[in-house]
């Protein structure tokens, strides 16, 4: 048999029971993007959760559509969560290594959110088990630019960054001209009191200055409760909920807006949707964090 000119990659992502985690469709992507440059890739989504991780890890050596050149394992906290942390995604890694060097993808390298004990038990845990990781992988890239990640502080030199990507089809930025228009994507905003707290916060604070304006929820949410529409109706804000949309339908609706609203946390480059909204030339409304620098903050951020 005549042997394959381009390497050939094998990458691995968990299977996420959320659509906030966006990692599958960038492994995807990613796959397509190296098939067009003339590697062999195939991507593979593991069922960690139905599957158990002695079944999963035993499964990956036999159902390999190829020997691979290069394993890349994809970690997220959505994918991963409690069960995959320090120890499972360890023997994962163990298990791999047996097959082909490792490159480890760590899409979602911050912290754990949260102040309470039990939430800094869970990043010191998180970071503990990344450490290790990295240790057993044979090279490692971060959505973040390795110095402002805390547990790469000590030696980021070897770590590559590369932020992520666009979840949405980017299209050109026309803004409409019967009121001011910033867009935030919708997902799970009523069903966490801290998104909708700084929600509400950046709303007020840029109401203060332009007065009211429209808020375009894009995407599939959950409606909002009586008392955060009103809280945010007092506040000059027209709420618009689009529902649902497709890739390209997303990115339209995003470039006819004036501004983004990043309302998950901190302004970071691990964000999809700040990326989304970058590609659609929107300036973006968001809080500063540790995750907050270089290309973020060379681009006239208003935060």
């Amino acid at each position: 048999m005549k042997k394959s000119e381009g390497p050939r990659v094998l990458s691995l992502h968990a299977k996420s029971a959320t659509s906030a985690d966006g990692v599958g469709d960038f492994a995807t992507l990613l796959a397509a993007d190296l098939n067009a440059a003339g590697y062999i890739a195939d991507v593979q989504a593991v069922d960690w959760r139905s599957e158990g991780f002695a079944r999963s890890i035993y499964e990956i050596g036999h159902r390999t559509p190829f020997p691979p050149d290069l394993i890349v394992l994809h970690y997220s906290h959505l994918g991963w969560s409690r069960r995959g942390l320090p120890f499972g995604l360890l023997v994962v890694l163990a298990r791999l290594r047996r097959i082909a060097p490792v490159l480890l993808w760590v899409h979602d390298p911050g912290r754990v959110d949260g102040y309470r004990l039990r939430q800094k038990f869970g990043a010191a845990v998180k970071a503990i088990g990344l450490r290790c990781a990295r240790t057993l992988s044979h090279s490692m890239v971060v959505s973040v630019d390795p110095c402002r990640v805390y547990w790469l502080a000590d030696n980021p030199e070897d770590v590559f960054f590369c932020p992520s990507p666009p979840n949405v089809v980017a299209a050109p930025r026309t803004p409409p001209e019967d009121l001011f228009t910033v867009s935030c994507f919708g997902i799970g905003l009523s069903s966490n009191p801290s998104i909708v707290t700084t929600l509400v916060e950046l709303s007020e604070r840029l109401s203060g200055r332009i007065g009211r304006f429209r808020l375009r929820l894009v995407g599939d949410n959950a409606p909002f409760s009586d008392h955060i529409g009103r809280a945010l109706a007092a506040r000059g804000v027209v709420v618009e909920i689009t529902g649902k949309l497709d890739r390209a339908r997303a990115g339209q609706e995003l470039a006819n807006s004036h501004a983004f609203f990043h309302a998950r946390g901190a302004v970071t480059t691990r964000s999809g949707t700040l990326a989304a909204a970058l590609a659609c030339g929107l300036p973006i409304v968001g809080m500063l964090g540790e995750e907050t620098g270089p290309p973020l903050d060379e681009g006239g951020l208003f935060i």
